[in-house]
């Protein structure tokens, strides 16, 4: 195993920088590059010297087990100098050491067993997060005791395996009949823990890539000026002639950790004889159909609204009156002066959130991999209570050892690691085969 360097802060030049060496020659390494300002070179932790004379630093030190990648090794703290750096990485390299590739601390903390799959894939969703409510779904994955529920379907697999294969291998034994009813509410907690897994994967993957609202309308409604009071800014031109919007124009509304995109659209009506408009109008229709929610603004309770019946019959609609301003005793809103702006967007995001379905809480990130495995470990243990619930599995306990089994691979796949072995230890200890 060789000793590897990197620059573990972003490169360029900054008040300082951390420079991480792991492997089984770290420690000699340091001994030849580093020198304790004390003058001698002592069982330290954490302490202040030179760096072959390029810098003065702070040095941590690691021994075997407590450092991240469960290796020997140490950081050093210097100034953020990219000369520094570069002289610093040259010593590195001339003491034996060679610099690492992309995520191999990392893959080397999972191989020493300090962290499995699932954790290591989360430090690269902890860095990549780009809003607080996504770091804490990072976290949540990344702790070791939040992952206890894979534990827990690994022990009923295992345990339930354990007991088809003894039967099944050592018929001869006189072994009592397998308690099928116990296990079922086991799996159907299970199934539920892992159904709502799945569910937070798509909770999270709508938190990063966000929820589009389309402001559709008849020409001149106001949809311009609605899109500029909820962005704050002229983002799109706003003129008394109607038609005036021919393209797609966005603003990113960001709260409570989830984006909202917000599309001004072109005036959708069936009298269009500008190519260019037309050319709009479709663009709008087309939108429409990937947008979660449609704000169909009118300027009067009348059939104006009709046409969305027609061609926004798949979509969620709400019908909003606008230009208050311009009448007395109306409820609805005003793009204009900003009246019930604020109430609009609360009553947007209430909807979608109603219609997704986000009143759980979900605290569990899982990427796409993992997700594909989830679902196979769903559909598995579901195929597993099926047969349990049939006559009580006689007769089946093959087809029942088949699913665990796929189960087990889904398993070993987040784990990242061969779990089977578990089998054979719990056949051997606990039916006492072969005494």
């Amino acid at each position: 195993m060789t000793t590897i360097y990197a620059l573990a802060t972003p490169p360029g030049r900054s008040a300082l920088a951390l420079i991480r060496v792991s492997g089984p020659k770290s420690h000699d390494i340091l001994k030849t590059v580093f020198k304790p300002l004390s003058g001698k070179q002592k069982n330290f932790v954490v302490t202040r010297g030179t760096f072959s004379g390029i810098d003065d630093v702070i040095c941590v030190k690691y021994p075997n087990h407590k450092s991240f990648t469960g290796e020997k090794s140490f950081e050093v703290i210097s100034h953020g100098n990219p000369v520094i750096i570069s002289l610093i990485f040259e010593k590195l390299e001339n003491a034996g050491a060679v610099f690492a590739s992309p995520g191999e601390f990392t893959k080397r903390s999972f191989l020493s067993g300090k962290i499995n799959l699932m954790q290591a894939e989360s430090i690269c969703a902890l860095i990549s997060a780009k809003s607080e409510r996504l770091l804490k779904f990072a976290l949540t994955s990344l702790s070791r005791e939040n992952l206890s529920y894979l534990d827990a379907i690994s022990e009923l697999v295992i345990k339930l395996l354990s007991e088809i294969e003894v039967r099944l291998n050592f018929p001869e034994e006189l072994i009592p009949c397998i308690q099928w009813g116990l296990y079922k509410n086991e799996l159907r907690c299970l199934i539920d823990k892992i159904k709502t897994i799945l569910k937070s994967h798509y909770f999270q993957t709508k938190m990063m890539e966000g929820f589009s609202i389309a402001i559709c309308g008849m020409p001149n409604v106001g949809k311009s000026t609605l899109l500029n009071s909820i962005s704050g800014q002229d983002k799109s031109l706003v003129y008394d002639l109607p038609g005036t919007t021919r393209d797609i124009i966005d603003v990113e509304f960001v709260t409570d950790g989830f984006s909202f995109t917000f599309i001004d659209t072109a005036g959708l009506h069936k009298d269009a004889q500008d190519p260019v408009e037309k050319m709009g109008i479709h663009k709008t229709k087309e939108k429409i159909k990937t947008v979660c929610l449609v704000i169909a603004l009118v300027l009067e309770t009348c059939n104006e609204s009709m046409y969305f019946d027609l061609c926004l019959l798949e979509n969620s609609i709400i019908e909003v009156f606008n230009k208050i301003d311009l009448h007395e005793n109306c409820k609805g809103i005003s793009g204009k002066t900003h009246c019930a702006i604020s109430v609009l967007i609360k009553s947007v995001i209430s909807i979608i959130f109603f219609e997704e379905d986000f009143s759980l809480e979900y605290n569990i990130a899982i990427n796409k991999r993992q997700k594909n495995e989830f679902d196979k470990i769903y559909t598995g243990l579901n195929n597993v209570l099926l047969l349990l619930s049939e006559n009580d599995a006689f007769g089946k306990e093959e087809f029942v050892a088949e699913e665990l089994n796929y189960i087990l691979t889904s398993l070993e796949s987040l784990y990242g690691k061969n779990i089977r072995n578990g089998v054979l230890e719990q056949i051997f200890s606990s039916f006492c085969i072969g005494k």
